[in-house]
């Protein structure tokens, strides 16, 4: 159902990151999760520059908690920006 909540996703929380999706068979594989695997909905996926998973946060995580989102988030990243392995991106004007 990715197809259809990734546009409203975006269109709510306009992020400053690229979202995506991928058939299911695809994003096992390549997460190598086995095929019985639950994913949640967000999965979050830090991939540094070489290709190389960093992170992976899927949407039933204490991660995600509303009141400390922000703060994991930057517990997160902020530690790869430094080492260099994650490039920031831009974040995005909000639509008026």
């Amino acid at each position: 159902m990715a197809a259809l909540a990734v546009p409203d996703f975006i269109k709510q929380f306009q992020p400053g990151f690229p979202v995506g999706f991928n058939p299911r068979d695809m994003v096992l594989d390549y997460l190598q999760h086995p095929v019985m695997f639950k994913l949640m909905m967000p999965q979050v996926v830090v991939i540094d520059p070489q290709g190389i998973i960093r992170t992976q946060l899927a949407g039933d995580d204490k991660f995600f908690d509303k009141a400390e989102q922000e703060k994991n988030f930057r517990d997160v990243l902020e530690p790869l920006l430094k080492e260099g392995t994650v490039a920031p991106v831009a974040r995005r004007k909000k639509a008026k």
